[in-house]
């Protein structure tokens, strides 16, 4: 994983930290690379 919602993730400490810092419903971006590119998935959770 390279990034979570635009911000960069180095270490596992920081998909950790920005994943617990993220709204629990919503949208966010994750961007990873897979297959030689760099690829955006969108995941949702549904609004209470």
């Amino acid at each position: 994983m390279l990034r979570l919602d635009g911000k960069a993730t180095d270490t596992v400490r920081d998909l950790q930290r920005l994943s617990a810092e993220s709204p629990a419903f919503g949208t966010v971006k994750i961007n990873i690379w897979r297959g030689q590119r760099e690829i955006t998935l969108v995941a949702e959770a549904p609004v209470r």
